[in-house]
């Protein structure tokens, strides 16, 4: 789970006062709505990058994962190829994973949905009226190939190493050009929609990518895994599970710094804990 601003702050105390080692890598998780094999590639792809303590999946189709069962990952991928088993109560349980400090980042057909499906294949709940929603809802395209478009954000740590995306013949992404108020516009497609959009909110962040997860090792119209879209999606996950920045440490040698200390290595030995039972 992603630690609070009092417990990060208690740990980096914890290392000034004893040069303990700083929480490693983050757990994540995959919350699929679709076939066991194209999750299981986004899984893949994940893990590949070397960056995450463990990538696992979370199968929405059949049932919606407790807060409890959310809050054990720092981030979270969310897409869609199949219905929700309930897209209101799973919306509104990562409404309430955001609030607590979580990270989402929501993917095409979560980002663009169409409007045959009955309902389309959206999270509603708190997701939908409390402004988790990147990009105005509406039908996805599909084709022709495109590629990442214009950087409006080449500072912004999503971006960082990502220089090319290749979404292969399909190139699902959404049939706006705009997104919602209160986000930041990071990337475009290079047809002009969003391809990527973020924002605080409510304690926690959301980092929604507007392209569909699952790559050319399944199937050649989706994105090539020769261009960046683990990297991309491995950064979104590392920046929406990005801790509050740290308030100002109390002085040296008070009272204060030895009890945010003594929090901090708390919170370090369960850690370490947890990582020994898994």
């Amino acid at each position: 789970m992603r630690p609070s601003a009092l417990t990060y702050c208690g740990i980096i105390a914890a290392v000034l006062f004893s040069h303990e080692a700083v929480p490693d890598a983050l757990n994540v998780a995959v919350c699929g709505a679709a076939h066991d094999h194209y999750v299981l590639d986004v899984q893949t792809n994940l893990a590949a990058t070397a960056r995450f303590s463990a990538v696992d999946a979370l199968d929405v189709r059949f049932g919606t994962p407790a807060l409890t069962t959310l809050q054990e990952y720092a981030a979270l991928v969310v897409f869609s190829d199949s219905s929700y088993a309930d897209a209101t109560n799973l919306g509104t349980t990562l409404a309430d994973y955001v609030d607590g400090g979580g990270g989402v980042v929501p993917m095409v057909f979560e980002c663009a949905s169409y409007s045959f499906f009955s309902p389309p294949r959206f999270l509603y709940g708190r997701w939908e009226t409390g402004g988790y929603v990147a990009i105005p809802r509406g039908d996805p395209l599909a084709g022709p190939m495109l590629t990442l478009g214009a950087v409006h954000e080449p500072a912004h740590p999503i971006m960082a190493g990502v220089t090319n995306l290749n979404g292969g013949v399909r190139s699902y992404r959404p049939s706006t050009t705009n997104i919602n108020d209160g986000w930041t516009r990071i990337a475009d497609w290079s047809d002009g929609a969003p391809l990527v959009a973020a924002r605080d909110i409510n304690g926690g962040r959301v980092a929604a990518l507007a392209f569909f997860p699952v790559s050319d090792n399944i199937s050649t119209v989706y994105w090539h895994t020769a261009t960046d879209g683990a990297t991309l999606m491995a950064n979104a996950l590392e920046w929406a599970a990005a801790p509050e920045p740290c308030m100002a440490l109390p002085p040296a040698g008070s009272a204060a710094l030895a009890w945010l200390a003594r929090r901090g290595r708390r919170s370090l030995r369960r850690r370490k804990t947890t990582r020994l039972q898994t």
